[in-house]
């Protein structure tokens, strides 16, 4: 959940926050915007076409058709009431209260139910950590220092599963809570959000231990969860089930069938797993027309190589660990460490020095 705060409700202001924020993340993963058809989203031409995406608009009084908007807004006003002058709060003050009221001790709360009672408290029977909440508290900064060794420390003591090979989203699973968590209940227990692995929030957590320094552990877990390690045998074709060459959008916990797949060809969570290995662990990240390099690999690894092809063009890059930072591109210093791309159908070799961290 992202929010940003703004001087006020006119359209350039919430067109330059909209393209700001989700300009973060690869073009591909953004895909469709909805939203409501106040003026304040005129811009919306110049949002689709900065983001390569389309947008889309809810019909008056139909919340229904931006639910995940309506659920965020309702997690952001019980601590900022709608009505709200928003123009007297700023973002410290909201990582203070966060930090205030939804810390648990060892770890950050997954929310509060309409009646005040806690979501992911030690405090709970049933979901009583979320890995969620966890993740974002480090990649969102709000997490100190003090904290973020406790985040991590809760997440491998709880929801790192070794034996099955899986990183479950909340434990225990739910299944006599007197608050209704949502639809997410329905799911018998070890299954898909219901305490089994949800692969998107598993890849949060992996960019959670990088931003930390975690480096041979976020690529260990990533070597463990790729579909291709889960079948390298009959043992565990048969305890896997699914694909090999497909990520699965969950992975079960239950006693039953546990380290069973569950749904495939999920293109939201192939694309997060491919962000993460691409731009996260290799570091290679593309913004616009232009490459740069911020690997962060294992140890062990003191260099790599990889193709990056550009339209009709094709750039050879070799990647090596050392004690200088430089990028050349046909043995031509980039001075300020970043390759310009041009398709002039053409192959090019580029060499990348970096110092690790």
């Amino acid at each position: 959940y992202l929010c940003k705060q703004l001087p006020n409700r006119k359209a350039e202001n919430v067109t330059n926050a909209i393209i700001e924020i989700l300009s973060q993340f690869p073009l591909e993963l953004v895909q469709t915007i909805t939203c409501d058809r106040g003026k304040e989203f005129a811009g919306w031409e110049e949002i689709e076409e900065k983001l390569k995406c389309q947008m889309y608009f809810a019909d008056p009084f139909c919340a229904w058709q931006k639910g995940t908007n309506e659920n965020s807004n309702g997690l952001l006003r019980e601590y900022y009431p709608k009505g709200m002058d928003l123009s007297k709060t700023n973002n410290d003050e909201l990582k203070e209260n966060l930090n205030k009221k939804a810390w648990d001790g060892n770890y950050y709360l997954r929310a509060y139910f309409d009646n005040g009672d806690m979501l992911g408290s030690n405090e709970n029977k049933e979901c009583k950590i979320d890995l969620i909440s966890q993740s974002f508290s480090i990649l969102s900064g709000v997490a100190p220092k003090d904290r973020v060794q406790k985040v991590i420390t809760a997440v491998e003591e709880n929801l790192v599963d070794d034996k099955n090979k899986i990183i479950k989203l909340l434990t225990p699973p739910f299944e006599k809570s007197l608050n209704n968590p949502g639809y997410i209940m329905n799911y018998p227990k070890g299954l898909r959000e219901n305490g089994g692995q949800y692969t998107h929030a598993t890849a949060w957590y992996l960019m959670a231990l990088i931003r930390t320094g975690y480096y041979d552990r976020a690529y260990r877990y990533y070597q463990m969860i790729n579909p291709v390690n889960r079948s390298l045998d009959s043992k565990g074709v048969e305890k896997y089930v699914v694909e090999p060459y497909v990520v699965a959008a969950d992975i079960y916990s239950s006693e039953r069938y546990p380290g069973h797949g569950g749904w495939t060809w999920y293109t939201g969570t192939a694309g997060w797993y491919y962000y993460v290995g691409v731009s996260e662990i290799i570091g290679l990240k593309k913004h616009g027309d232009e490459l740069s390099f911020s690997p962060n690999i294992p140890i062990a690894w003191e260099s790599f190589k990889l193709d990056y092809t550009y339209m009709d063009t094709v750039y050879h890059i070799e990647v090596i660990k050392g004690k200088k930072e430089s990028v050349t591109l046909d043995k031509k210093r980039c001075s300020n460490g970043k390759i310009a791309l041009v398709n002039d159908k053409k192959e090019h070799d580029v060499v990348v020095h970096f110092i690790a961290r």
